[in-house]
């Protein structure tokens, strides 16, 4: 009887104990379970820190090579080594090329070239050639306009006679010859000195102006000074000026007459006096 309230006694007591080893054992496995995670935490926290690092590290080794392309960049403004930058690299080979084009573009434009007047010319005898050259030298007159009008009066014919009595290579009327100290108006030398001794007096006498002297030498200066000071209105004198004119160059009639009076060499004096053929004393000015 004893024996059975004892069994009773410990049951009742092992039924009391278990709440508590239950509550004692859950406790237990929540304690474990807090330590665990204790443990996991500290764990991730140095992952992420890992983490975190490494890509600070990543980023200061980008920022170092942007850097360091940064100044290879500038360095390669200044220096002949490509820039490893293919849009800049681009950009500045457009730049040269647009450059380039420039200086086609400005070398194929024609050079302006200052205006000067045309001396080439031949009559086929050199030494004609010098002598027209030299009567041109001493009067101060342009040789190219002795060749247009020697061309013109005799085509070069040294022993060419006209209807009215002119001689020579420049065609000098008799009294005309002595009036510009013309003594054998068949030597050629003589006759072409003479000639251009006439230009440069009419040339002077003009003011320049070309057609005017070429006027004077065909028909006389007192027909143009008569007609006011145009040419007149002979139709062989017309005819003379204009083909002179169109063998000499309007151009070089232009600046011939912006010359004036062969820079000053070989002047006369803007009133000329001169004995006619008849002998009589002629004064002449170009006002």
């Amino acid at each position: 009887m004893v024996s059975d309230n004892r069994r009773s006694i410990l049951k009742l007591f092992l039924l009391a104990l278990l709440p508590v080893v239950f509550a004692a054992q859950s406790a237990a496995a929540q304690q474990s379970k807090g330590e665990q995670r204790a443990r996991s935490v500290p764990i991730y926290d140095n992952l992420d820190l890992a983490s975190e690092s490494s890509a600070l590290e990543k980023r200061s080794e980008m920022a170092k090579k942007t850097d360091l392309k940064a100044r290879a960049g500038k360095k390669g403004e200044s220096s002949p080594v490509a820039s490893s930058n293919p849009r800049r690299e681009a950009q500045k080979s457009s730049a040269q090329t647009d450059q380039t084009d420039a200086q086609v573009d400005r070398s194929e434009q024609p050079v302006k070239q200052e205006k000067r007047i045309e001396r080439s010319f031949t009559t086929g005898d050199p030494r004609l050639d010098q002598i027209i050259r030299s009567a041109g030298e001493k009067n101060g007159i342009d040789s190219r306009l002795i060749f247009s009008v020697m061309k013109q009066e005799s085509g070069f014919n040294p022993r060419a006679v006209s209807y009215k009595g002119a001689c020579g290579l420049m065609q000098l009327m008799p009294a005309t010859a002595r009036r510009f100290g013309v003594q054998n108006i068949f030597d050629i030398e003589e006759n072409i000195h003479g000639g251009a001794r006439y230009l440069r007096f009419l040339l002077d006498l003009f003011d320049g102006n070309v057609k005017l002297a070429l006027a004077g030498y065909n028909a006389g200066e007192g027909a143009v000074i008569k007609y006011g000071y145009r040419i007149p209105p002979y139709a062989e004198t017309q005819t003379y000026v204009s083909r002179i004119i169109e063998d000499y160059g309007s151009e070089n009639e232009a600046l011939l007459a912006n010359k004036r009076s062969g820079d000053g060499e070989g002047l006369m004096p803007r009133i000329a006096v001169y004995v006619n053929e008849k002998g009589g004393v002629v004064f002449t000015t170009g006002y």
